[in-house]
């Protein structure tokens, strides 16, 4: 259903060092990660093979529910968009 929250933010090891920072964020229909790492497994845990962005990569969810294709820079939102 939907939320009553604008934004759900989602923590992970982003910065490399041993606590939890802001990974990706989620407004509406669009979700933006800073960093990426492979699986769900330790190396999740221990924040090994870490890329970063900066900026952030952006995805359009209703559109790429698996979070595979990046938005382009061509393709962001210009305009505030009904979520």
């Amino acid at each position: 259903g939907k939320s009553d929250h604008d934004f759900l933010f989602f923590y992970g090891y982003c910065s490399g060092e041993p606590y939890w920072t802001i990974s990706s964020v989620r407004h509406g229909k669009y979700k933006a990660h800073w960093c990426t790492m492979p699986g769900l497994g330790l190396g999740h845990i221990k924040g090994e093979n870490i890329t970063q962005y900066d900026p952030p990569l952006l995805f359009n969810i209703d559109k790429d529910p698996s979070e595979a294709y990046p938005i382009s820079f061509n393709e962001m939102p210009t305009q505030p968009e009904d979520a």
